[in-house]
C-alpha cells in the first residue's frame, strides 16, 4: 500500500476499537459483533472514541493543499442542483414537492399561471405537528385536494393530512396510525372519484403481546372527508371478506380507482408466497360490503394494474420477461372475470412503466441501456415513440384523469426535466425544475455498443 500523501500535524493517532466478546444467535448460528458497542452512541466510551477519531481526521485534513477551493466548488454547486421532488399533473393544478430547506415543502402551480405557490411549508407543516415531515402527497382526481403522507419522528407514527389545494387550509380530516410496511405504497392513500373520501392501509389495533403484531392483521379502510375516523370502514384485509381469505402477515396494499370507473381494484401481497393476488369490485356505496372478485393469482405474474372506466390494465411477466400489456373488461354480475388479452405484445426491449390514459397507453422502454418514451393510440396494432430533448432515463409520474402523461427525463450529464407527453409529441410542463438545455453545452455523451467474447452486444 502506498504512504499516505498528508499526515497529521501534532495529532497522535487514536488507540483501534477495542474488541470485545459479544455475539448473535441468529437461527442457530452464532455470528460474533465485536464491535455491537460503538451502536450506542450516547454511551461516554463511544462517544470519547469518536471524538479521537474526528480530532485526527480534522488534522489530516487540515493539511490537505486546495481542500477550501474544493469544498466552496462543492457548496456552489450543491446551492445550484434543482430543489424539485415529485411532481403530479392534474386537470386544474400541478404539485410539487420542493425542496427550500433539509424537508420539502408542498408547493402547486395553477393551470394557466406561471408563478407557483406555497400550499404548505415545512416550517408550517411542523408547527401543525411538530417533528412531521413529507413523504409523499396523492391529489384528488379532479386537483381540488391533496393528501399528504407525513411522519412525526423519522419513519414513525405515519399519519395523513388533507390540504385543501385552492388555499392551503389544513383540513381536520387527519388520519393516524397508517400500515406503512407496504412497499411502493408508503403513507399513500387513494381517492374516490368524486373527491369525497379515499382508501388507505392502517395499522390492526393491538391490546398487549406482541408490538410486532401491529404489523399483521393489515386492512385497507375507506375514510370520508368530514367524518371522525371512528366512523371508517374496512374495505380490504384480514377478515374483512371471505371472498378474499388472508393470513395475517398477508399484506393488503392497495386499493385502486379511477376518475371515471364504477369499479375499483385491490392487491394482497402473500408473504409466504412472494407475489400478489388481485381482486376487483363494483365501487363501493353507502359503506356496503364491497363484492370482491379474484382476477389474478401469484402465478400469473400480473401488476402494475391501472383502471380505465370499465377495463383493467396490467403489465404481464408471466409468459414475457420484458413485459406485455394485457387488459381484462369487467361487467357488472359476472360471478368470475373474462380473460386477460394481450394489448401489446413482448418487444424487444423492456417495459419499465405504463399509464392508460384517455388518448392511449403511455409506457416507457429500456433498450440498449437508455429508456424511451412510447405511446399506443387507440385502436392502434403498432406504439410509436415521443421523440425528447434528451437520451437518457424518462420515468412516467402517477396518472391522473384526462389525456397525456406527465414524465421525468435526464440523462447522464443533465438534471430531470419535467415534461407533458400528449399524443406524439411533449412539452415543458412549466415548473422549474432547474434543467437547461445548453446547461451541458461543453459535454457529448454518446451511446455505443461494444461486442463481448461471446458475440453479446453491450451497451455502453
Amino acid at each position: 500500500m502506498a504512504p499516505p500523501i498528508v499526515h497529521a500535524s501534532g495529532v497522535a493517532a487514536p488507540a483501534p476499537a477495542e474488541f470485545v466478546s459479544f455475539s448473535d444467535t441468529i437461527h442457530g448460528v452464532v455470528i460474533p459483533d465485536p464491535l455491537r458497542w460503538l451502536e450506542d452512541t450516547v454511551a461516554a466510551k463511544t462517544r470519547a472514541w469518536t471524538q479521537s477519531q474526528s480530532v485526527y481526521t480534522d488534522s489530516v485534513l487540515a493539511r490537505l493543499i486546495g481542500r477550501d477551493s474544493i469544498a466552496a466548488g462543492l457548496e456552489r454547486a450543491y446551492s445550484a442542483m434543482p430543489t424539485l421532488g415529485d411532481v403530479v399533473h392534474t386537470p386544474s393544478r400541478t404539485f410539487l414537492a420542493r425542496y427550500l430547506g433539509d424537508s420539502p415543502s408542498l408547493m402547486a402551480l395553477d393551470s394557466g399561471q406561471t408563478a407557483e405557490r406555497e400550499l404548505i411549508s415545512a416550517a408550517a407543516l411542523d408547527r401543525l405537528h411538530p417533528g412531521a415531515r413529507i413523504r409523499t402527497f396523492v391529489p384528488s382526481w379532479d386537483g381540488r385536494l391533496v393528501a399528504l403522507g407525513i411522519t412525526m419522528q423519522g419513519d414513525g407514527n405515519a399519519a395523513i393530512v388533507i390540504v385543501d389545494a385552492a388555499n392551503g387550509r389544513v383540513l381536520p380530516d387527519g388520519v393516524p396510525d397508517l400500515l406503512t410496511t407496504t412497499s411502493g405504497t408508503r403513507y399513500q392513500v387513494t381517492w374516490l372519484p368524486d373527491g369525497s373520501g379515499f382508501f388507505y392501509p392502517r395499522l390492526a389495533a393491538l391490546a398487549g403481546g406482541d408490538p410486532s403484531e401491529r404489523l399483521a392483521r393489515g386492512r385497507q379502510f375507506l375514510h370520508r372527508i368530514g367524518e371522525p375516523q371512528s366512523a371508517d370502514t374496512p374495505v380490504f384485509g384480514f377478515d374483512v371478506s371471505p371472498a378474499v381469505p388472508m393470513d395475517k402477515v398477508d399484506l393488503p396494499t392497495r386499493v385502486g380507482t379511477s376518475a371515471n370507473s364504477k369499479w375499483m381494484f385491490a392487491a394482497v401481497f402473500r408473504s409466504k408466497l412472494n407475489g400478489t393476488d388481485h381482486y376487483a369490485a363494483p365501487l363501493v356505496k353507502d359503506n356496503a360490503a364491497p363484492a370482491w372478485v379474484q382476477i389474478s393469482a401469484v402465478d400469473d405474474r400480473i401488476g402494475s394494474i391501472a383502471l380505465r372506466g370499465d377495463t383493467l390494465y396490467a403489465l404481464s411477466r408471466k409468459v414475457a420477461d420484458r413485459g406485455q400489456l394485457v387488459r381484462m373488461v369487467l361487467r357488472a354480475g359476472a360471478s368470475t372475470p373474462s380473460a386477460w388479452e394481450i394489448v401489446l405484445p413482448e418487444r424487444k426491449g423492456v417495459i419499465t412503466g405504463y399509464v392508460a390514459q384517455d388518448d392511449g397507453i403511455y409506457f416507457t422502454e429500456r433498450r440498449r441501456g437508455a429508456i424511451s418514451l412510447l405511446r399506443l393510440a387507440p385502436g392502434a396494432k403498432d406504439a410509436e415513440k415521443i421523440a425528447l430533448p434528451l437520451t437518457g432515463s424518462v420515468t412516467l409520474a402517477r396518472a391522473q384523469s384526462g389525456a397525456g402523461a406527465t414524465l421525468s427525463a435526464e440523462s447522464w450529464v443533465s438534471a430531470p426535466h419535467w415534461m407533458f407527453a400528449s399524443g406524439d409529441s411533449a412539452r415543458r410542463l412549466g415548473v422549474d425544475d432547474g434543467y437547461s438545455a445548453s446547461g451541458a453545452a461543453d459535454l457529448i455523451t454518446d451511446l455505443i455498443e461494444a461486442r463481448s467474447k461471446d458475440g453479446t452486444m453491450v451497451p455502453v
